[in-house]
Order: C-alpha cells, then structure tokens, then sequence
C-alpha cells in the first residue's frame, strides 16, 4: 500500500513525458505499476522522484550520447532514430521486444556507459564496410566470406580502439595520424602535368637541388679530380637531379664509386700481372728452343735497340717496352716480336755482338790460353785442334769490332 495517491503535478510531468517518447524517470514505490491509461501507453505510480546522477555519471553518459549521435550521423548505414544496437551484426539475436521489463532498464542502466562509444564506432565501421562491399546483392558464399573478412577487421579496429580511455581521446589521435599523412602528401612529386615553378617549388620544400649544377660533387680522400673527371661528373649530376636524389646521397654514391673504381683497377692489375708472367715464362721457353745459348745474349741485344737514341729518340723504346697488345698482353713478351727485335739488333751490331758480359771474358782468357799452348807446346796445340779453335774466336771479334751485318756488306 502506498502512503499517499500521486500528486497531480507529478501525474502531469510522467504523463507529458510519455506523450514526447522519454521515458519517465524511476520512482520506488510499494505498489504495484498502475494499469494502462486509454491511449495504451504504461504508467507507473511513484511517490518520489530518482535522484539525479552524479557528476561523473552525467559525464559519462554525456560521451554516450555523443557517439550515438556521431554512428547516427554516418548517412544512409544509421537511419534517424534508429541507434545500432550495441551487438555486431554478425550476432544472430533478434532485437529486444519493446516494452522491456523494469528489471532489464535497471541492468541497461548499471552497465558502465563510459565503453559504450566503443561499440558504437565498431556498428559504424561495420556498416560502412558492408555498404562498399554490397553486401546484399552479394550470394551466400560470398556473403560468408566477407563477413569472415569484416570480422577481422572488426577484431583489429576492437584492439585499436582498446588503447583508448575516451571518444575524444580516439578523435584526437585520428586528427594527428590525418595530419601526418597530409604532410606525407605535401612531400609527394607534383604530376607530369605540374609547372615548373610548381616543381621548383616542391624540390625546395624537400630539400633537394632545384637544377644539376647545384649538386655539389664530395672529396673522396686519397682520390684527386681532374678534367678527365669532368664529362662523367657532369653525367652523374644530370642522372642524379632526374633520380630527385639528395644531397646525402649524392655524397654516399660518389664515395662508393671511387671506392669501386679503385677495386676495379686492383683487380685489373692482378689479373694483367697474372697474365704477364705466364706469357714471359711460355715465350722463353719457344724463345730457348730455337736460340739456345744465344738467347740471353738475344734479349740484351734487344733492350740495347730499343735504349738507342739513334735508332728509337725521345723515349720511343721505353714506350716499346711497356706497349701493350690490344687484348691487353705485353709486346715484348711475344716470341715473334723478339725475334724480329734480335735480328734488327745484329743487323745494327754484328753477330760479335751477341758476345757480351761474362761471355766476352770467358772468350779472351780462352784465346790467351791457346795462343800460350801454341808457343810452348805446338804438339799439344796441334792435337787439340786449337788452331782452328783460335781462328774462330779471332773472327768473332772482328766481326764485333766491324760493326753489323749492313756496314760488313758494304
């Protein structure tokens, strides 16, 4: 039994409530709810009022209100007046019958509505994704793969959203990731249709040379530019202002090019040093086959030619000696060229010539031998033929004394 029948002025507050579609507010009573009026709406008997909430719930349930409004305000995925429900749409649960029992409001009441906005981003974000997929002129197959698919999504955007401990805690943090792309886009190239002051402009923003003669080209240590440097220099810095390359790694690329230009040099010499003395080794052994003894004497000959300033002025010989074929092999080190060296050489110096050194020692003690034996033992001298001996070694050095073979014919 209550105390009292309601007040008429609280009569009239719950009934105008009812007629705008707000629900009254609670009231604790003894009795039980009055029985429907004749426009068939429920009111109930109170005879007190629901106390107020507190500052923070009304806080709380401020931000509810506010992403409800925002997941309304999406266009055509939440219709006016019809707030998504706090499930996803993957859930199979009919919506609630209207007319909740007063218990139900209560447990919908204590739920913490401070989490509630996360819901309602998700319902939003699923919506959105079910309209750019089309999902309802989609076949059943398709429609379970992209609920599969859009639950992944949800799962993802769920955990995103965790990080965050209010509705504008997760508005401010987009606000700065749309900030940071929109300047990531500032720094994109203008297009092939851009101007050129557009493009000037652009390189300057990002710090790269607004023409190929502003590339600055680094010291590299241990390496000296020249003018033969020149035309690749230039050919880099057209190539490096049309990669849009910056200055940093211009200076990188430079250091790595002398660095490989150096490689590439040492490794050609080894190969070259390489290849030099397996040809002087192979060209000695042909050279020692057809001259025998006479081939030390042969390539002293040669290199005589070629320091003779009569014969090869201003240093031709030296050049001689270090010439190289065009496959890259030392000119000296080829068996025909010796050969043709050699004999130019005896036409030059006469065939004495080729007694040279320890040889042309060896040569004089031996005729001072025999010319001794033939004096003091003629039998001797006589038996050992060095009479035919001495005349030799006597024509040798008048052949060498005589000059070459061109000067004795004439």
């Amino acid at each position: 039994m209550v105390d009292k029948a309601p007040a008429a002025e609280d009569l009239k507050e719950t009934t105008a409530a009812a007629d705008t579609g707000d629900k009254a507010p609670a009231a604790t009573t003894d009795k039980a709810p009055a029985s429907p009026d004749k426009s068939g709406d429920r009111v109930k008997d109170t005879t007190a009022k629901a106390p107020a909430p507190d500052a923070d719930e009304a806080e709380d349930l401020g931000d509810l209100d506010d992403a409800a409004a925002e997941g309304e305000g999406e266009g055509d995925e939440a219709a006016e007046g019809d707030a998504p429900r706090a499930g996803s749409f993957l859930d199979d649960d009919e919506d609630a019958p209207d007319g909740a029992a007063e218990a139900d409001d209560k447990k919908a009441a204590d739920k913490k509505p401070v989490t509630a906005w996360r819901d309602t981003a998700l319902k939003v974000a699923e919506q959105q994704w079910l309209k750019k997929a089309n999902f309802d002129k989609l076949d059943k197959d398709k429609k379970e793969a992209v609920k599969k698919e859009i639950a992944t999504k949800a799962e993802g955007l769920r955990k995103q959203l965790a990080r965050y401990g209010s509705l504008e805690a997760a508005a401010l943090a987009g606000m700065e990731a749309q900030a940071t792309l929109r300047a990531g886009e500032a720094k994109k190239k203008p297009g092939p249709d851009a101007s050129a002051e557009e493009v000037a402009a652009w390189r300057e923003a990002t710090g790269l040379p607004t023409a190929p003669k502003e590339i600055d080209i680094p010291k590299v240590a241990g390496h000296q530019w020249t003018e033969r440097d020149k035309p690749i220099i230039d050919s880099f810095k057209e190539a490096a202002f049309g990669a849009d390359l910056p200055q940093a790694s211009i200076n990188k690329l430079t250091e790595w090019y002398i660095a490989a230009g150096n490689d590439a040099h040492r490794m050609q010499m080894e190969a070259l040093a390489s290849i030099d003395k397996k040809d002087k080794k192979e060209t000695k052994q042909v050279l020692k086959e057809e001259f025998q003894d006479e081939l030390d004497g042969r390539l002293a000959l040669m290199d005589q030619l070629l320091g003779d300033e009569e014969v090869f002025p201003d240093g031709v010989g030296e050049w001689i000696k270090t010439a190289r074929t065009p496959e890259g092999r030392v000119l000296r080190n080829n068996a025909a060229f010796v050969k043709f060296m050699t004999e130019a050489a005896l036409e030059r110096y006469g065939d004495g010539s080729l007694i040279t050194g320890d040889a042309k020692s060896a040569v004089s003690t031996r005729k001072a031998e025999l010319q001794k034996l033939m004096r003091e033992n003629r039998d001797e001298y006589n038996r050992i033929g060095g009479d035919k001996e001495l005349i030799q070694i006597i024509a040798a050095e008048e052949k060498s004394a005589g000059g070459g073979r061109r000067s004795r014919a004439a």
